[in-house]
């Protein structure tokens, strides 16, 4: 199994069997949570929100938004067109002698 990651951060979606299985972020779910998630910004000032949610965004005939909790988690992707909620993971895993805005992509290979 390999993982693959940019930025050094990887991004995974809660599957369909009860947080038993997780996947990597779509190019699309990435570049849509970072965007929402605002990394290196101040979101709040001074108090985190109790949730937020995202403008909806569409992809594929889909609507979507997400659910973020105090600000960086726990986060969810709602499918607005299905109802369905699925938790996402985020880690943020760069060298920290590197810098934080690379455009670097590292692949690890766990067994």
């Amino acid at each position: 199994m390999s993982f693959t990651f940019s930025d050094g951060m990887l991004i995974l979606i809660e599957g369909n069997k009860n947080k038993k299985e997780w996947f990597t972020a779509h190019e699309w779910q990435i570049k849509e949570f970072r965007g929402a998630m605002m990394f290196g910004q101040m979101k709040s000032m001074g108090h985190p929100l109790p949730l937020e949610k995202t403008k909806p965004f569409e992809h594929n005939r889909y609507t979507y938004r997400f659910h973020i909790y105090n600000d960086w988690g726990p986060c969810y992707l709602e499918n607005m067109t299905t109802n369905k909620k699925r938790e996402i993971k985020y880690f943020d895993i760069h060298n920290s002698s590197e810098e934080l805005h690379s455009n670097k992509i590292t692949t690890i290979n766990n067994g």
